[in-house]
């Protein structure tokens, strides 16, 4: 429950009535002694309310899950849209605390991904394949990422780094006895392969076509230029 502004409720209930005010204050203490705004339809504290909600909370987990998720059952783009907007105004804040503990909020998202992954498999493959279907450049970054710690190899790249060497090759091969045109596509080839000790920099990469980049392989790229009658 967010936290009331005092200051703009109305000091009687039949005002709230009135203005379709959903709290209003009336600066006296309920039975319980809280000092704080309350329901208008109920009259009751909302600081009760909270407590009594803890407490059920408490004795029964389980019992309070499915409340939840039964109230919200017949509303989830309503829930949706609000913790959105709940998102969007309080964007400083989540924020700050990802960056004050960056592995808790990191393993909490890895968690509730493979959670929904688990309740949702053929969502989360279709939209896994959208998404690489998409992101050509990205898929390719995490892949060499991925391959780059099998091989213990220093260094990372994104696929602005890819985008970057695409457009300094301009989107051609880079075999100079090659430049097939690209068309968007081609192979992230690694000059010095990752087997041979080569980086996961952006220096240690190129565009190679499909022809090109399994013909070279893992070879050096000097032995494979020589091969093709290069730098003889």
């Amino acid at each position: 429950m967010a936290d009331i502004n005092l200051d703009d409720l109305p000091r009687i209930r039949k005002e709230a009535l009135e203005t379709g005010k959903k709290h209003y204050f009336t600066g006296n203490p309920c039975p319980n002694g809280h000092i704080a705004a309350r329901f208008t339809l109920s009259r009751n504290c909302v600081v009760c309310a909270r407590e009594k909600v803890g407490r059920c909370r408490a004795s029964d987990p389980e019992k309070a899950r499915q409340k939840a998720r039964d109230k919200y059952a017949g509303s989830l783009e309503k829930s949706r849209k609000y913790a959105r907007e709940w998102q969007m105004k309080n964007a400083v804040r989540l924020r700050a605390k990802k960056e004050s503990a960056p592995e808790k909020y990191r393993e909490r998202s890895r968690v509730n991904a493979k959670a929904w992954r688990d309740r949702n498999p053929e969502k989360s493959i279709s939209s896994t394949r959208a998404w690489q279907k998409s992101n050509p450049d990205k898929v390719r970054a995490i892949d060499h990422t991925r391959r780059a710690r099998k091989f213990n190899a220093d260094g990372a790249h994104t696929a602005s780094d890819i985008a970057r060497i695409r457009a300094a090759q301009k989107d051609r091969c880079a075999m100079p006895d090659c430049r097939t045109k690209l068309g968007g596509k081609g192979h992230v080839d690694h000059i010095i392969a990752l087997s041979k000790g080569g980086s996961n920099w952006p220096r240690n990469l190129q565009l190679l076509c499909e022809p090109c980049n399994l013909s070279k392989s893992a070879r050096d790229p000097i032995e494979f230029a020589q091969s093709r009658g290069m730098l003889i």
